[in-house]
């Protein structure tokens, strides 16, 4: 019986073990402590299908958050806001609003159109979440791969 035990601690260690040393993700413990007051923290952001597209393709945004309030608190106000961006200047507003979001893990998704005049290049989504005087920021980068302004004439 006992050696049952030592396994299955063993197992549980090395689980836990191989989730804090993954390199993909940021790390974030959400302890059952108490907090004074709503906090979020956004844990990861990205673009699928994959961070190539092209102009004029519908992209989907992940925005991966954590909320955490004080004992008794279900949910919260967000405020989200996803900005598409090109060498620092704003291209368009994709997402702009306040939603209640349950307390625990919460997704947002935008789809969107890469705009068919898109230039080749990189593209940063400033993602942002705020719930009372918590805030954080986030960036979702892409890259313009084939415009359809660079294909050549015949």
């Amino acid at each position: 019986m006992k050696l049952k035990k030592i396994m299955l601690t063993v197992a549980f260690c090395t689980s836990i073990f191989l989730m804090a040393c993954s390199p993909c993700k940021r790390l974030e413990v959400a302890t059952p402590g108490r907090v004074s007051d709503t906090k979020v923290k956004i844990r990861d952001a990205y673009v699928l299908p994959g961070d190539q597209v092209k102009a004029g393709e519908e992209v989907t945004l992940i925005v991966d958050y954590i909320l955490i309030a004080p004992l008794g608190t279900q949910e919260a106000d967000i405020e989200e806001r996803m900005l598409l961006t090109k060498d620092g200047k704003l291209v368009k507003l994709l997402y702009e609003g306040s939603i209640k979001r349950i307390v625990g893990k919460s997704i947002a998704k935008v789809r969107f159109l890469v705009p068919k005049t898109a230039k080749r290049g990189s593209y940063v989504i400033k993602n942002t979440v705020k719930t009372g005087n918590s805030y954080d920021a986030y960036d979702a980068l892409f890259e313009v791969s084939n415009s359809r302004n660079d294909k050549k004439r015949r």
